[in-house]
């Protein structure tokens, strides 16, 4: 009987790599491949599969979903809907990352809250509005998957590390209200997992180095991680509480971490503080979902950008004695800026393969990405 099954399973598997040409096949580990060719004008985007035994096939690099620079609070649950229809339409169980970026954390009148990204100067929506749209999104995706109960969804509740009110005092405050907002959220959609495990919410903020004091931001997490209820599942997961999907434009050197608000220069230290070295109850709290925007040619073979990260998740293991660095995925923008942006226009395959060849050229960090997403804006235009 278990030749028959093992003859039985070889057929399969011969009759998917005749299908499927020159695909690679990868079971139980991991496949190295040359760099797909350059895009042209209408790209094909390579997708291999794994094949793992017992026989589940898993598309490499995952298909992106869209993430979502925010302008309408009031048709979240359309957004959702949207992508659980899409979901529910497509072959198989989908596993996929959503960031909702709320743009700038602000405060009015005593009551915290954000300023959307494209909003005019002095616009405002407090946590209680960010609160009800997410929970709306979540709702319209369950709604949308219909009968399709096996997929899941990770919405990243984020805000940017951003400019409007720069002060230690106002982002202690507003990372212990965002955190008391993530876990109202939490709290909420977790009716739609009474019987089926379809969504999970996590906080992220997109932490560029430009924008901010590292103190403030390393303040803004821990006040936040005292608030949340989120307790990490393990150091060896990518499943934290807080994604960094912000960028690295320092040196992956310098082991001190900021001690003081005055302090304005990033270092290495900085960056892996809030995107791997936070710990709660003894465990990793924030995990990297890095920006992958610059292509290969910034600097070969892997870019600026995937160079950045892999070099600061050596800096993790090495330096910082606290292993390898847990990436969620990888963030691009092509959908957002086409041809347009000047400062890195990768398609979405292109800045998941870049970051996971970086990471697979050295034993110390190589690992597998589990999500791949796409900047976009909310509304169209």
């Amino acid at each position: 009987m278990t030749m028959r099954r093992t003859y039985i399973l070889s057929a399969i598997l011969l009759a998917i790599m005749l299908a499927h040409g020159s695909t690679i096949f990868m079971i139980d580990g991991f496949a190295q491949e040359p760099y797909p060719p350059p895009a042209t004008a209408e790209p094909y985007a390579p997708q291999y599969l794994f094949v793992h035994l017992p026989l589940v096939i898993r598309m490499f690099p995952p298909p992106a979903a869209p993430s979502y620079y925010l302008q309408d609070l009031n048709s979240l649950y359309a957004l959702g809907y949207a992508r659980g229809q899409h979901d529910l339409n497509t072959p198989g169980k989908q596993d996929n990352l959503v960031i909702l970026d709320y743009g700038y954390p602000s405060i009015k009148n005593g009551v915290y809250g954000v300023k959307l990204t494209y909003e005019a100067i002095g616009s405002f929506h407090p946590v209680s509005e960010v609160i009800t749209s997410a929970v709306e999104f979540a709702h319209g995706y369950y709604v949308g998957t219909g009968n399709d109960t096996a997929s899941h969804l990770t919405i990243v509740i984020g805000v940017n590390g951003c400019c409007n009110e720069n002060t230690l005092a106002f982002f202690r405050a507003h990372g212990t209200a965002w955190g008391e907002s993530v876990n109202s959220i939490v709290s909420q959609i977790s009716v739609y997992n009474q019987y089926y495990d379809q969504l999970d919410a996590v906080s992220g903020m997109d932490i560029e180095m430009a924008w901010n004091h590292p103190y403030r931001i390393a303040q803004w997490l821990d006040y936040y991680k005292t608030a949340s209820t989120c307790d990490p599942v393990g150091n060896n997961s990518v499943e934290g509480c807080f994604y960094n999907f912000g960028n690295m434009t320092v040196s992956a050197s310098g082991t001190t971490c900021a001690t003081n608000d005055p302090q304005t220069v990033w270092y290495g230290c900085d960056v892996w503080y809030v995107s791997w070295g936070a710990q709660k109850n003894g465990k990793r709290y924030a995990r990297p979902l890095p920006e992958i925007y610059h292509g290969a040619e910034t600097l070969p073979p892997w870019g600026t950008d995937a160079t950045a990260w892999k070099d600061l998740s050596l800096f993790s293991a090495n330096q910082m004695n606290a292993g390898k660095m847990y990436f969620v995925g990888t963030l691009t923008q092509r959908a957002r800026c086409g041809d347009g942006c000047g400062y890195g226009n990768n398609y979405p395959w292109e800045g998941y393969r870049l970051l996971y060849d970086a990471l697979a050229s050295n034993s110390a960090t190589i690992m597998r990405l589990q999500w791949s997403t796409d900047n976009q804006n909310q509304l169209p235009g």
